[in-house]
């Protein structure tokens, strides 16, 4: 293994470990055959009703709202 690599996992190690575990998104369990990822802020848990509200407006009218300061 060139000696580059060997930085870069050590850096990702330490980086991984640094990141509070609670702060840390967990994969649905079918994540690798999953295409399709429009319903994840629904189902992750994160996002509050007025940020799913947001995230799933759609660009025009978001524009829209920005324009008139809502």
């Amino acid at each position: 293994m060139p000696h580059w690599t060997a930085l870069v996992a050590e850096k990702k190690q330490r980086q991984l470990k640094s990141i509070p575990q609670e702060w840390l998104v967990t994969p649905p369990p079918d994540s690798t055959s999953t295409l399709d990822v429009t319903g994840f802020p629904e189902m992750c848990g994160l996002l509050n009703a007025r940020e799913i509200e947001i995230t799933n407006t759609s660009v025009d009218v978001s524009l829209e709202k920005l324009a008139c300061a809502e």
